[in-house]
Order: structure tokens, then sequence, then C-alpha cells
């Protein structure tokens, strides 16, 4: 026991901050609005609808849906997250070079604690949204590129991906075009070329259709009537609901204005507070980039840290969830930065080994980080942060 302890340490300590994380932000069943818990309640019977793919898998094993059943569905998969995750770090440690150990250890932590880790989707304002869905195709992608296993699954999982939430285009789908192009092209693996071309057309095609031709085949009132007729969901939830009619029955314009417009500013200055504190972190990856983009003479080699970034802004400009899209940032630039460094790119591991210098040099720096992360809270879906609202409230305060 004694061995397989040491053997598993630094998974058991992620596993214990992932419990901690759980418990401290799981909502409890009746915390959960219809934001989070309508979306399971669709299907495609209302038509070959955006968002619909889970709802209808759902269906096939749950005809008459209760608020119970799908409180435990969305834990089940929060479950399975955790585990991916777990999984995930297992084999980037199992991959690190015993020079770089330190350096990778202090990563995983900091991917852990970050405001956009996995626990992320924990708090009750993300709890139930398909985010969980759409990152993990992006675990099991980078799984199997790492291992050059199964790749040619990965467009089925983008198509599905999309069907689940268009909005994996902007968020995730960008790092698994990455690893999927360094993969094809950068090391010349079998098929490569051929997956990545496949998983780029197919995959804008669904979320081509899904954005702009899926539809509902009833009117908002005959919707919600056939919801209401399988589920249990409460009368308050389709009294005042606005997810249904406003992500399938109001136009881009209609809600512009009062969800993104109208809130912009009090955003700007939430997301001008996360991104000060988060400063010392960002410095971190950008000097991982920066060891990988000097390594690189191709130009789209190159441009790869700026490509999550700016295939996220349209997230912003047409949506408000900027806690969601922050966190995808996040997310992807970890992931991203494991996995090229497990496959051996010389620029990547550069940047972990100079990392692992400089902490074994100031510790301390490199602890506060970690701490000061852990501590100034978790990206929130429609809102930025706890961080954020609390600096708002009271610059509100002073300037009134």
């Amino acid at each position: 026991m004694k061995k397989l302890i040491e053997q598993w340490k630094y998974e058991l300590m992620a596993s214990v901050i992932m419990l901690a994380y759980l418990i401290y932000y799981i909502p409890k069943l009746t915390d959960v609005t219809a934001w989070t818990i309508m979306p399971y309640a669709l299907s495609y019977r209302l038509g070959f609808i955006s968002r619909g793919l889970i709802g209808s898998f759902i269906r096939l094993l749950i005809p008459n849906l209760t608020c119970k059943h799908i409180y435990i569905i969305i834990l089940i998969n929060i479950v399975l997250l955790c585990w991916l995750t777990l999984y995930f770090m297992h084999k980037i440690l199992k991959r690190a070079y015993d020079e770089d150990i330190t350096g990778i250890i202090f990563l995983l932590g900091l991917f852990l604690v970050n405001p956009g880790s996995v626990a992320f989707l924990f708090y009750w304002g993300n709890f139930g949204r398909f985010d969980m869905f759409l990152l993990m195709t992006l675990f099991v992608t980078a799984l199997f590129v790492i291992y050059d296993k199964c790749v040619w699954l990965v467009p089925a999982l983008c198509i599905g991906a999309v069907m689940t939430h268009q909005a994996f285009v902007f968020q995730y789908f960008p790092a698994v075009l990455i690893l999927l192009f360094y993969s094809g092209f950068i090391l010349k693996r079998t098929y490569g070329k051929s997956i990545f071309i496949v998983t780029l057309i197919s995959t804008c095609a669904m979320f081509l259709y899904m954005q702009f031709f899926s539809r509902i085949n009833y009117s908002y009132e005959d919707t919600m009537a056939i919801i209401d007729a399988t589920t249990d969901l409460p009368a308050e939830f389709f009294k005042k609901d606005m997810m249904v009619k406003t992500e399938y029955y109001s136009s881009v314009i209609e809600t512009f204005i009062p969800f993104v417009w109208e809130t912009l500013g009090r955003n700007l200055i939430k997301s001008t507070a996360y991104v000060i504190f988060l400063i010392p972190m960002i410095k971190i990856l950008r000097d991982i980039w920066k060891r990988f983009v000097q390594s690189r003479k191709s130009v789209l080699c190159k441009f790869f840290p700026w490509f999550v970034l700016l295939a996220e802004l349209p997230m912003f400009v047409l949506t408000c969830d900027y806690g969601r899209d922050y966190a995808a940032i996040v997310l992807c630039n970890f992931i991203l930065i494991f996995s090229l460094y497990v496959l051996g790119d010389a620029g990547m591991k550069k940047g972990v080994t100079d990392l692992t210098a400089d902490l074994k040099k100031n510790p301390c720096k490199y602890v506060f980080v970690l701490v000061l992360c852990a501590v100034i809270g978790k990206f929130q879906a429609a809102e930025v942060g706890e961080l954020g609202d609390r600096l708002y409230a009271l610059l509100t305060m002073l300037i009134e």
C-alpha cells in the first residue's frame, strides 16, 4: 500500500483538491435554475436543433425526466470529467522528463487551482451547462494525439461536440485543431493531414447548420407545453423561462442589447480585476509559449498561442458569458502546453526546463502564484466571477 501511495501521490493530491472544490461549490437541487436545467429537457423531438444531442440520449433512457434525474446525470458527468482530468494528469506525469518533473508538478498544480480550472464547472451558475462535454472532447482528443491512437474518431467527436453546443467551435475546437495540425504537419503522422482537414471541414459545416439553419418546429408556447408534459420541472421555469425563448426564438439583435451591450461596462471592469490578479500566471504561460515560438520556423506554429485567444473573441462580442470564455482560454493553454510537451516538442520542453530551473531558485515566488490563483475564486458562467462582482460593487458604491 505504501508503494502504491508513493506511485500515485500526486494524483491522490489532485483528487483531494478537486473533491474539496466539489464539496465547496456544488449546488443543492433547489439552487439550480432554468438556465442550467432546461437544456437537458430539449431533444430532437422538437426538431434537429442545436443543443439537442444530450437531451435526445437522455430521453432514450428516461422518457419522463425529473429535476432529480437531471441533477444526478450532471453529477455523474462531473465525476467523469474529474476522472478524465486525473487520467490526463497521470499520463503527463508518466511522460515527463526527470529533470522537468518539478516544473510539471507546479504547472499541474496551477492547472488545478487557477480560476479557470475544471472546478469552475462545479459552481451553480455553470452547473448543468454543456461545457463539461466540450472540455471532455478536448481531453480525449489530446490523449488520442499523444498516443497516436483512435485519432480517426476525432472528427465524429467534434461533430458531436458542436451538436451538443455550437460554442465548441470558439472555445475548445481551436486547441483541437492545433493538436491535429501539429500531429499531421509537424510530426507528419500517417493520415494526420487528412484527419486535420476532415475534422476542420466537417465540424465547421455542422456549426454553420446548427447556428444558422436549425429551428424548433413548434411555437414557443407549444414547445414549453411539450417539455412540461414529460418533465416535472418547476412551474416558475415555464413562467419565467428565458433560456428557450432567448436561445431559440430571439434574434441576435434582440439579445445583444440587453445581454451584451448593457452589461459591457461592468463586465470589462470585472474582467480587468481578474486579469490584473492573473498577470503572474499569464507571464508563466507566456514564457513557456515564447520558447515554443522561438524554436519554430513555421509562421503557423508561431501563431498557435494567439489562435486560441483570437478564436474566442466572437464569444466576447456576441455573448455575455465572459467567465466560461476566460476559463476556456486558460484550459486550452494548459492542455496544449502539456500535450505538446509530452509529444516531445523541443521549444515546449525548453520552456518547462527554464521554468523548473527558475522555480528551484525562487520557490517562494511560485508558491505565491499558486496561492494567489487559488484564493481569487473561480470564473462563473454569465458573470466573470465573485472577485469581479465585489470590486464592481465597491466601485459603484464609492462613485455614487
